[in-house]
């Protein structure tokens, strides 16, 4: 009769290779984590020249003028912000929201029907290409102003509202919810929501991803 000798696994060779799996996946989880965003920051990116091709299209059927954070009548009850007044040109309302925030931050509002609002992530450059407004208020910005609008930001993937501190007033009203970006003398953008940057849209209609370090307040990105 042949005995077999059965040996099992010590308790610090468990150890050991529970401690080698954990190395591991410390190692991979945030290299597996960074190529899902990168894939977001591309999908994002495609969005977002999209909406640059529109608001393009929009500053040419408006005598070549941007639209302004929004836009109303004399009387101001019927403001409408700037992703509702360039949708007609991509008819699709996800192209605004980024896919690393996928609920949208803030409401496209439409006074006109609010039947028309829809989700939004993205805020635009009111110093450089106006806030827009109504009546004598109405202040927006003729493309032929805009001496470099190669390297002057339009619209930008944001985090939180730069009416004020940077990453507060998520939700206040007063500054049209985010849909705007206050540089001049203001904040940034809140930054890193794709692997340290934000994706561009720039005033020629082109887009492209930055890091953080340039969208710190007295950049060229942020003046016409």
């Amino acid at each position: 009769m042949v005995t077999v000798n059965r040996r099992g696994f010590t308790l610090i060779e468990l150890l050991v290779v529970i401690a080698i799996i954990a190395i591991l996946a410390a190692i991979l989880f945030p290299v597996f984590a960074r190529a899902r965003e990168k894939a977001r920051q591309a999908s994002c990116l495609s969005n977002t020249k999209q909406m640059g091709l529109a608001l393009m299209m929009y500053v040419q059927d408006y005598d070549e003028t941007y639209c302004g954070r929004m836009r109303g009548d004399q009387s101001g009850t019927t403001r409408v912000s700037w992703p509702v007044l360039i949708q007609p040109y991509v008819k699709n309302t996800q192209l605004f929201v980024c896919p690393s925030q996928p609920a949208g931050q803030w409401t496209a509002f439409d006074q006109r029907n609010t039947a028309n609002q829809f989700r939004c992530s993205y805020g635009y450059n009111l110093c450089a290409l106006g806030a827009g407004g109504y009546g004598t208020a109405d202040t927006v910005v003729p493309l032929a102003w805009v001496t470099a609008p190669a390297e002057t930001a339009a619209i930008v993937d944001i985090m939180g509202c730069s009416c004020g501190v940077k990453g507060t007033n998520l939700a206040n009203t007063t500054c049209f919810a985010p849909l705007n970006i206050r540089v001049q003398g203001g904040s940034p953008p809140e930054p890193s929501r794709h692997n340290g940057g934000l994706n561009v849209i720039y005033a020629d209609g082109h887009s492209k991803w930055q890091n953080d370090s340039d969208l710190m307040p007295g950049r060229r990105l942020w003046y016409r």
